[in-house]
């Protein structure tokens, strides 16, 4: 194949090889991401929805203690009578290598067809 730099079928032909490539590089990086995530059951007994500041407590819990607790290192999480968490622990919350081969992979194919 020959290509001339000035043809604008040329460029938009690469333009639209670049979307591709950025499409399919931005799912990988979300599957990377999502493969390493924390997940768990929160469990409300009911007594605990029942009461009066149910929701101030829950909107506390959901936006700032967990959010800080995924995010550190290390952490403890204090949680309001009729509130249990549980970690749910497996082979899905350990990021795999899989995951950055196919960026990397996906990285190079894109520099090698557009090169």
């Amino acid at each position: 194949m020959y290509f001339k730099l000035e043809n604008e079928d040329s460029r938009a032909l690469l333009s639209n090889l670049l979307k591709v490539y950025n499409n399919l590089l931005n799912m990988a990086i979300v599957k990377y991401k999502r493969s390493g995530g924390r997940k768990g059951i929160l469990d409300i007994e009911a007594t605990a929805s029942g009461n009066p500041k149910f929701q101030e407590r829950f909107d506390d819990l959901m936006n700032n203690r967990f959010k800080k607790y995924f995010e550190a290192e290390n952490a403890v999480l204090p949680l309001h009578k009729g509130f249990n968490y549980e970690e749910q622990n497996g082979e899905g919350s350990k990021k795999s290598t899989s995951e950055i081969v196919d960026i990397a992979s996906i990285t190079k194919e894109a520099f090698e067809r557009v090169a």
